[in-house]
């Protein structure tokens, strides 16, 4: 749909980029909401024909829709993170890496894959259980260099050189995860996750462990405090060929169940989330159009035997007498970068019996430049929206 891409456009200039962002939200929502109606019902015998038909095509219709809409891919390309640029076209220039640029792809993706908190301080129990689907919301900032330059978007071809560039980067990112968490008894509980990150290639997975120092009181004058949990938890990625990140996270949580008419409960959740962002690269080609072994006219490696060996015998390449060797000073690899957040989150939760639906929002409580002592001067402060879907027994 052009006319969304447009929109943008013009919503962008006229300081309304909110009202684009909300459209964009509307569609992860209809694909999710959708998704998990779809599953719901079939689980449920008594929904499986009519129904089901109805809610996949409204699913395949959302998904047809995003897809056009939000086409440009957000799997990290660290290889167009340079800071002068003129190198992946000019040859004999040794390439130099953008750690600042580097820096802010890991701070956005960790916020991004970041555990939610999103779970009431109370525990399920030792005999009890819950299964849901939880989707997350996250924004970043579409303008900066790390998006534009550190993400895939269209690839862009020429005889010297296919870095990528995203000319429009996502300005929400969404994940989706399916959630198992087990009480443990003594007020233990542990909990596992595994998601894909939408717009790429990225699998997310972990865990959490929290421990509920207090719950469970509904009587007399401890009833009228609220349950506390502290918690924590870690999230790695897999699919991201040049990135690893992974982020782990210390929280406190406090909660309270309301009981309504019936079987439904209502439990309004508040915590705070300390983070611990850790992301590295592997070893980058920062000109990964240009052949450092054609241009080398590469002959062997430095050892024995090998024709304009010069005699140093450590394995390095050899090249011809008429051979260009500049290029391999373009493979090279960004600084490890540590990071911390700190997050306020709250939230509602609804149970009907086995059925559970919630939502939560989630911000940063310390600016992420503030946080980090300006190591990431300019950075937007993120926010995001939870939601989940499952049954809890």
């Amino acid at each position: 749909m052009p006319f969304l891409r447009k929109f943008q456009a013009t919503a962008s200039d006229c300081n309304l980029s909110l009202i684009a962002d909300v459209l964009e939200i509307c569609l992860h929502l209809v694909n999710a909401v959708s998704a998990l109606i779809l599953v719901t019902i079939s689980l449920c015998p008594l929904f499986r024909r009519g129904p089901a038909l109805f809610y996949t095509t409204i699913l395949c219709l959302s998904v047809c829709l995003e897809s056009r809409v939000l086409a440009e891919s957000m799997d990290p390309a660290l290889e167009g993170l340079v800071e002068n640029a003129g190198c992946q076209t000019v040859a004999g220039e040794s390439c130099i890496g953008d750690q600042r640029a580097f820096r802010g792809l890991v701070n956005q993706y960790g916020a991004v894959i970041a555990p939610s908190g999103f779970m009431p301080a109370n525990t399920t129990g030792h005999g009890g259980f819950e299964i849901l689907y939880e989707g997350n919301l996250t924004k970043v900032d579409q303008n900066s260099a790390a998006l534009r330059l550190g993400t895939r978007g269209k690839e862009v071809k020429s005889s010297t050189n296919s870095a990528y560039k995203n000319e429009s980067p996502r300005s929400i990112m969404q994940l989706h995860s399916l959630r198992i968490r087990k009480g443990l008894g003594l007020g233990l509980e542990a909990s596992a996750q595994v998601g894909l990150l939408g717009q790429t290639s990225i699998m997310v997975a972990g865990g959490d462990l929290r421990f509920s120092l207090f719950e469970g009181f509904r009587d007399g004058i401890l009833g009228y405090i609220p349950d506390f949990a502290v918690a924590s938890a870690g999230r790695t990625i897999a699919g991201a060929s040049d990135l690893r990140l992974s982020v782990f996270d210390l929280r406190g949580t406090i909660s309270k169940e309301f009981t309504g008419m019936g079987a439904s409960v209502v439990t309004p959740i508040l915590g705070y989330q300390y983070l611990w962002i850790r992301g590295e690269s592997r070893v980058i080609d920062f000109t990964p159009g240009i052949d450092a072994l054609g241009e080398c006219q590469y002959t062997g490696d430095n050892q024995p035997g090998t024709i304009d060996s010069t005699g140093v015998d450590d394995g390095s390449p050899v090249c011809s007498e008429s051979g260009n060797a500049d290029d391999f000073a373009n493979l090279s690899r960004f600084e490890t970068e540590r990071l911390t957040r700190q997050r306020l989150f709250m939230g509602l939760n609804y149970q009907y019996e086995y059925l559970v639906v919630g939502g939560q929002l989630l911000f940063d409580l310390v600016s992420p430049s503030r946080q980090n002592s300006g190591l990431l001067d300019g950075a937007l402060n993120q926010w995001g929206l939870s939601f989940q879907l499952g049954a809890r027994f």
